[in-house]
């Protein structure tokens, strides 16, 4: 009678060892230690190259929240506002203390701060109410419009066009 024998429990490496170098196109099959430093130079090759493309994948250049795009009202009330520079002209360090907050109800406060006489003093706050329609930002306050254009707004940055045609660049840092 024919007994069935079990099927052999082979191994990778007896696997590999069976086959002509030539069909599946490895190293010579002179013996298991070489055959075993291939395979291990083999995985580790292959475990950093999925190293390498998990980093790049992990740090694109989109991670300030996920690729989310603000709109511009979002971006107006994320803090307040110091005035920066001003072209033509300048402002003073004094009143580069100046500054404005918005809110998300259409409110907003002006903080002006004035040279006199060599000191740096705060006047009073003024409340406003502000409106964006496209690119111009127009504020209300104690019965007086200003209308400027939005040239761009960041997180950090932000530039105005006046009516006369000077640039205002506000920051979120004072002075």
């Amino acid at each position: 009678m024919n007994s069935i024998r079990p099927f052999p429990q082979y191994t990778f490496t007896h696997f590999l060892l069976l086959f002509p170098r030539r069909t599946i196109g490895l190293v010579p099959r002179s013996n298991a230690k070489t055959l075993n430093l291939y395979i291990m130079k083999t995985v580790k090759t292959l475990i950093s190259l999925c190293i390498a493309a998990g980093l790049c994948y992990s740090c694109s250049s989109d991670d300030d929240g996920g690729g989310e795009t603000l709109s511009t009202q979002e971006l107006l009330t994320m803090g307040t506002w110091y005035q920066e520079s001003r072209t033509p002209g300048s402002y003073s360090a004094c009143e580069k203390k100046s500054a404005v907050s918005f809110t998300p109800n259409g409110t907003a406060t002006l903080a002006f701060h004035e040279d006199n006489n060599g000191s740096c003093e705060a006047q009073p706050t003024i409340s406003a109410n502000y409106t964006i329609t496209g690119d111009d930002l127009t504020i209300t306050a104690a019965g007086q419009t200003l209308k400027v254009t939005l040239k761009s707004v960041t997180k950090e940055l932000l530039t105005l066009l006046d009516e006369n045609g000077a640039t205002l660049i506000f920051d979120k840092t004072s002075g």
